[in-house]
């Protein structure tokens, strides 16, 4: 979902409100237990394939959509 949708869909959020949370998780990454760090990977991610020259991450963009919402609220 692009920011503008989420932003419509919930008017208590704006995109700053959300480009913030997303900063905010940056930056508090490192300071996740490893536990709450895959959880969120989990929510993010469906699969992913490993390839001689990269990776490629099928994401999910409902898990996306959830985690900022949760983040910017």
């Amino acid at each position: 979902m692009k920011l503008n949708k989420l932003s419509e869909e919930r008017k208590d959020l704006n995109k700053s409100d959300i480009m913030t949370a997303l900063k905010n998780l940056n930056e508090a990454w490192n300071y996740l237990y490893q536990a709450e760090q895959r959880k969120i990977v989990r929510l993010l991610v469906n699969t992913v394939e490993i390839h001689e020259n990269g990776l490629k991450l099928n994401l999910n963009l409902d898990g996306f959509d959830n985690l900022l919402i949760e983040l910017a609220s």
